[in-house]
């Protein structure tokens, strides 16, 4: 079903959803992006989780870095939602990506929780850019992400499930760090979807395949994706958890 049916959802959605990645280019790391739980958060609030990084550490080990057609991703000092560093994926547009991304123990069934604080510099338009994306285990498959499409208007994705759009007036405001919370309830046909922005559900969805690949094992966050109309944009990113239960945005 999932290979019969890519084609057509890339062709449906306009760019607003993947199947899958370029692999670009791949340093395996950079020492500028941190190792596992150096982040005070980390370590005192979400020591069990799968994924959890604020960008602060100087240990090149946990994340891996991608580009492609020009794009760049390295941590910022300029800006940061706690502590003082960020991720800042930018690219030049034409389709160009440029993420970090980390393998986590497989998630199979039950509930997968992400949040992640997204901040977009003014004038970065959007017209379709993939921010967060959970991948499926020995594949280039994006099973469920996270988008910014037209001025800012965020949307669910999901290779089986579909696109849920968020309301008209739930989007990424300029310059400010918005706290992006998505919710995937692992199952083949009684899946659900929800994301949460700023604590308020902005989209929910039930009955659908949020399990269409195999078990969930990475992570991506930065620009994985981008349509090939999309112009020169920038995203930072910070405080980044996975794990299998709520995390909040305190």
């Amino acid at each position: 079903m999932l290979r019969s049916s890519q084609a057509l959802a890339m062709v449906l959605l306009l760019g607003c959803g993947r199947v899958g990645y370029d692999p670009g280019s791949s340093d395996g790391g950079s020492a500028d992006l941190d190792a596992a739980a150096q982040v005070d958060e980390c370590a005192a609030r979400h020591a069990g989780a799968r994924v959890c990084s604020g960008f602060e550490g100087d240990v090149g080990t946990y994340w891996s870095l991608t580009t492609r057609d020009g794009g760049t991703i390295a941590t910022t000092t300029t800006v940061a939602h706690r502590g003082a560093r960020a991720l800042r994926a930018e690219v030049g547009g034409s389709g160009s990506t440029a993420f970090a991304h980390h393998r986590f123990v497989p998630i199979a069934s039950g509930d997968l929780w992400l949040r992640a604080f997204v901040r977009v510099p003014a004038p970065s338009g959007s017209v379709g850019v993939n921010l967060l994306a959970v991948e499926h285990e020995g594949s280039d498959v994006f099973g469920i992400d996270v988008n910014v499409g037209v001025d800012g208007r965020l949307l669910v994705y999901g290779v089986e499930a579909g696109t849920f759009d968020a309301p008209d007036d739930v989007r990424l405001r300029a310059d400010e760090w918005a706290c992006v919370e998505l919710r995937i309830g692992v199952s083949d046909a009684d899946g659900e979807l929800e994301l949460f922005v700023d604590g308020a559900r902005a989209v929910s969805a039930t009955g659908i395949d949020s399990y269409p690949e195999g078990d969930y094992d990475r992570l991506l966050v930065g620009v994985a994706w981008s349509d090939a109309s999309q112009a020169p944009f920038e995203v930072l990113i910070d405080d980044v958890v996975l794990d299998v239960q709520p995390i909040g945005c305190d």
